[in-house]
C-alpha cells in the first residue's frame, strides 16, 4: 500500500468564511430544486456520484435535484485548490497525512449540513462523524466491490478524472480501507446502507413525500 505523504510545510487553510458559504449556496439555489428535506448520500471515492449528477435532466424550471457536493467544498474552499487553476482543481489533500485530511473532512461537514439546511440534495464522499456530529438524513452507497473497482478504472480513463481513487493496487487498497471505515461508522451510528446510488435516490423521494 502506498501511504506516500505529501509535504505540507507551507500549507495552510483559511478559516471557512460562512457568509460565502451561504453565498455558494444561495447560487446553487438557482440552478437545483430546493426541497422540504434536504438531504445527503455519501458513494465512495470513484462510485458513480459526479457521473450521476452530470446525467441529470433539469426539470421545466431548468432545475435539476442533485449537487455534486465536491464542488460545492472547492467554491467555499472547504477544499484546497490549486492557486491561479480554473477551473477549480483540487490539491491532493487526501495525501497530506491525518492531520490535514481530519481538518478537511470537518470543514467538509460544515458545508454539509449547510446545504441541509437550505433544503438541498447533495453527493458527496465527506462526512465526518463524531459525537457532536452527524448529517441528518445520510444515507450511504456501498456498492458491490466489484462494480466499484470498475467504476474506477472506468472513470481513470474519462475526461473527468480529477485524481482521485486510482485503478492500481495501492489506490483500490485505499478505497477498501474508507469502505471498511464506513461500514463500522454506519454500524456504529445506525446510518442506512444501500448497494446502489438509485436505491438511495429512491429513499430520498420517499422522505420528501412524507
Amino acid at each position: 500500500m502506498n501511504n506516500k505523504v505529501i509535504d505540507t510545510s507551507e500549507f495552510h487553510l483559511d478559516p471557512l468564511d460562512p457568509q460565502k458559504v451561504e453565498g455558494v449556496l444561495k447560487d446553487y439555489e438557482t440552478r437545483h430544486v430546493k426541497h422540504k428535506h434536504g438531504g445527503l448520500i455519501f458513494v465512495g471515492s470513484g462510485g458513480g456520484k459526479s457521473t450521476f449528477c452530470r446525467a441529470q435532466i433539469a426539470d421545466s424550471q431548468g432545475k435539476t435535484d442533485f449537487i455534486d457536493a465536491d464542488l460545492v467544498y472547492r467554491l467555499t474552499n472547504a477544499h484546497p485548490c490549486k492557486p491561479g487553476v480554473l477551473p477549480l482543481s483540487p490539491l491532493p489533500w487526501w495525501h497530506m497525512g491525518l492531520e490535514v485530511v481530519i481538518d478537511i473532512e470537518k470543514r467538509c461537514g460544515i458545508v454539509n449540513q449547510a446545504m441541509i439546511d437550505h433544503g438541498l440534495w447533495a453527493m458527496t464522499t465527506s462526512f465526518d462523524p463524531d459525537d457532536t456530529y452527524l448529517p441528518e438524513g445520510l444515507i450511504i452507497v456501498m456498492l458491490p466491490w466489484e462494480e466499484h473497482k470498475n467504476r474506477i478504472i472506468e472513470k481513470s480513463n474519462g475526461p473527468h478524472y480529477d485524481g482521485g481513487a486510482k485503478p492500481t493496487e495501492a489506490g483500490f487498497a485505499l478505497v477498501m480501507d474508507h469502505r471498511n471505515w464506513t461500514e463500522r461508522v454506519a454500524k456504529e451510528k445506525g446510518i442506512q446502507i444501500v448497494d446502489s446510488i438509485d436505491q438511495a435516490v429512491n429513499i430520498l423521494r420517499l422522505r420528501e413525500n412524507e
